[in-house]
C-alpha cells in the first residue's frame, strides 16, 4: 500500500479534480456534489495543485514512473497547457511564483538520482509553461554538534529528498527537504566506500531548507535536528513541508522518527 509524501507517492490512475465553490461549503451539511468535476487523460496521480493569483489553477502529476507533467488550467478545470518535465526526475510538489502579488512562474520540486546519490530537484517555467531552468540541489556542509566541520561528503552516499515547495513572493522560493545516508550494508564487507559510509554522521537524517533566487540560484540553507534532553545525539528527521507566514517566516513541517514537528524561523527583519 503506498502512502504520501516521503513514505511513496503514488503514480497511477487517472488525474481527476473536484472543485466546491465557496456557497457550497457554508451551509452545515455537506455538499451533494462538487461544483465541477474533470478528469485528465494520460496523467496519473495529482502531487500537488496551487491556484493562480490570476486565476485558474496548476498541477503537477504522474505519467509514468520516470516522467511526471505540469498542467494548468482555468477556472472550470479545463486544460490551457501541459508540460513534461523530462529532465526533472520525481516530482512532488508545486508553487506559483509571484513577486509582490503577481504571478511570474511555477516551480516544481522533487528529487532525481544522480551520481548513484540522490539531488533536490526543481524546474521552473513561465506562465505559458515554458521550462526556464533546472537546477540540482543538496549536498550541505556544515552543521551543529556531531555534524560540525562537515564538508559536501560523498555524492554517491548522499541523498537529498525534496517533498514541499512555497513561493517567496520575490520571484524565488524555499523548499523543504530531508537529507542524510542509508544504506550502507548495500556496499561489500570490508569495502572502503562501506566503512566510509557507516562513520558518516549524515546517517541521521537531517532537516534541510533552500532559498533560491529567481534564477535559481541559492540563497542560503539549513540543515537542523531534534535534540533530546538527555540524549547527545541528534535524532532523525526531514522537512516535509513548508509554509510562508504572512510576516515574511518560514515554518517548517518535520517527519521526525518520533513524531511529527514544528520549526519556525524567523527571517523578516
Amino acid at each position: 500500500a503506498e502512502g504520501f509524501k516521503s513514505f511513496g507517492n503514488p503514480i497511477g490512475g487517472t488525474a481527476n479534480i473536484m472543485y466546491f465553490a465557496a456557497e457550497l461549503l457554508e451551509n452545515s451539511d455537506a455538499p451533494s456534489g462538487p461544483s465541477w468535476e474533470q478528469s485528465y487523460s494520460g496523467i496519473g496521480s495529482i502531487r500537488s495543485i496551487r491556484p493562480v493569483i490570476e486565476g485558474g489553477y496548476v498541477f503537477t502529476a504522474s505519467q509514468t514512473e520516470e516522467l511526471y507533467v505540469t498542467t494548468r488550467i482555468n477556472a472550470q478545470g479545463e486544460e490551457a497547457w501541459r508540460t513534461p518535465l523530462s529532465d526533472h526526475g520525481e516530482a512532488t510538489d508545486l508553487a506559483v511564483l509571484s513577486i509582490d502579488g503577481i504571478s511570474t512562474g511555477v516551480a516544481v520540486v522533487g528529487h532525481k538520482s544522480e551520481n548513484e546519490g540522490i539531488d533536490g530537484s526543481v524546474t521552473s517555467m513561465d506562465m505559458d509553461g515554458t521550462i526556464q531552468w533546472s537546477q540540482l540541489y543538496g549536498n550541505p556542509i556544515g552543521g551543529i554538534n556531531e555534524f560540525f566541520g562537515l564538508d559536501a561528503g560523498n555524492p554517491k552516499l548522499i541523498y537529498d529528498e525534496c517533498w514541499g515547495i512555497q513561493s517567496n513572493n520575490q520571484g524565488g522560493a524555499v523548499i523543504a527537504c530531508g537529507t542524510g545516508i542509508e544504506g550502507c550494508d548495500e556496499y561489500g564487507i570490508g569495502s572502503a566506500i562501506r566503512s566510509e559510509c557507516n562513520s558518516d554522521p549524515r546517517t541521521t537524517w537531517r532537516s534541510l531548507l533552500i532559498e533560491f533566487d529567481s534564477a535559481g540560484s541559492e540563497i542560503w540553507h539549513r540543515t537542523d535536528s531534534y535534540y533530546f534532553d538527555s540524549e547527545e545525539d541528534a535524532a532523525a528527521t526531514a522537512s516535509e513541508h513548508v509554509i510562508r507566514t504572512e510576516a515574511g517566516n518560514y515554518a517548517s513541517v518535520m517527519d521526525q522518527d518520533f513524531g511529527i514537528g514544528l520549526l519556525v524561523l524567523c527571517v523578516a527583519p
